[in-house]
């Protein structure tokens, strides 16, 4: 049995720039058809970090609180050790705070009044 779909755009492959280009193409109006052969399940998370520039896109989309909230709980320490091995000596730590702990930068567009908006869609 065979499906027949009519799009603007077909977009092959629901990584990072496949899925962001689709999310922003819908955005802006445009059909479009994302494509993925596998299930969309992912195991183990492949980021620690996001950049300014990404969350500005994040923003744009309305999806800052999704994301704020899908990774470490708020309240988990993100320091890292390095250790000879995983039950050898402790060589060094970063001790960094968790989410929740952390000062939110003053020149963030996400501070509004001193108190971090993690909720905002605004561009």
């Amino acid at each position: 049995m065979s499906t027949t779909i009519n799009t603007s755009v077909a977009i092959v492959g629901a990584g990072p720039i496949g899925l962001s280009l689709a999310i922003d193409l819908a955005w802006r109006g445009v059909d479009v058809v994302l494509l993925e052969k596998s299930d969309g399940k992912v195991d183990h998370p492949r980021l620690g970090l996001i950049a300014v520039r990404t969350m500005e896109f994040f923003r744009r989309w309305g999806l800052t609180s999704d994301v704020r909230h899908c990774g470490f709980p708020d309240d988990f320490d993100l320091s890292i050790e390095f250790c000879t091995s995983m039950t050898g000596h402790l060589l060094e730590r970063d001790d960094y705070p968790s989410i929740r702990d952390m000062e939110t930068p003053t020149w963030t567009p996400e501070k509004s009044n001193g108190v971090l908006s993690i909720g905002s869609t605004q561009s």
